[in-house]
């Protein structure tokens, strides 16, 4: 997992992750393809989800620039609808967005990020 460090309201980015480092845990199987951004309806990108043996998206979900093949989302998925934390990540490794997701809805604290890591908003829902 990706981890930065909030220093005075700044998030210092960790390295970037790429396509070729994601895995799905046991018991589940890989599935990619061309999706609509999990918030842009109207961008497809390249993703990368786990599915269990009834083809129901369960676990790791991501997607990447397909320029570069860094990562620009993480999130995880439940009986097929985002659940849990997710990220959203600029083309250069900074976190650009973050908060919770249940069942498909954002919940508690989300705070988004300016590309130079400096707090842009927080929203709770």
């Amino acid at each position: 997992m990706l981890r930065g460090v909030v220093l005075f309201g700044v998030l210092l980015a960790a390295p970037a992750a790429f396509a070729a480092d994601f895995s799905c845990p046991a018991g589940l199987t890989i599935k990619e393809g061309v999706v609509p951004h999990p918030w842009f309806d109207d961008v497809a990108i390249p993703s990368k989800w786990c599915v269990d043996s009834k083809g129901i998206k369960n676990g790791p979900w991501w997607g990447w620039d397909p320029k570069t093949n860094t990562v620009v989302f993480r999130g995880d998925t439940l009986a097929g609808e985002p659940h849990g934390k997710y990220r959203m990540y600029f083309t250069n490794g900074a976190v650009a967005e973050e908060g919770q997701m249940d069942h498909g809805k954002k919940v508690g604290k989300w705070v988004a990020y300016k590309s130079d890591g400096i707090v842009e908003s927080e929203t709770t829902y």
